[in-house]
């Protein structure tokens, strides 16, 4: 089991607010289980920081493995 699908992320209320009313569905993307969109730049380092994929450096930079 993933973790990070289970897990309350602090970006979930953001994404849901912004989220489109047309749906990724009526786009043909199907099973799919947690997506954001729209986020604004602090909600998207705080995802990024949470799920352990990269640390922020002095200046708002990134760094990581996956090469955020």
């Amino acid at each position: 089991m993933n973790f990070y699908v289970e897990a309350a992320s602090p970006a979930s209320p953001e994404a849901g607010r912004l989220a489109s009313v047309y749906g990724l569905e009526n786009h043909g993307l199907t099973n799919l289980h947690r997506v954001y969109w729209n986020l604004p730049t602090a909600s998207i380092y705080e995802e990024i920081v949470f799920r352990g994929g990269a640390r922020c450096r002095e200046y708002g930079q990134t760094y990581g493995p996956v090469g955020c």
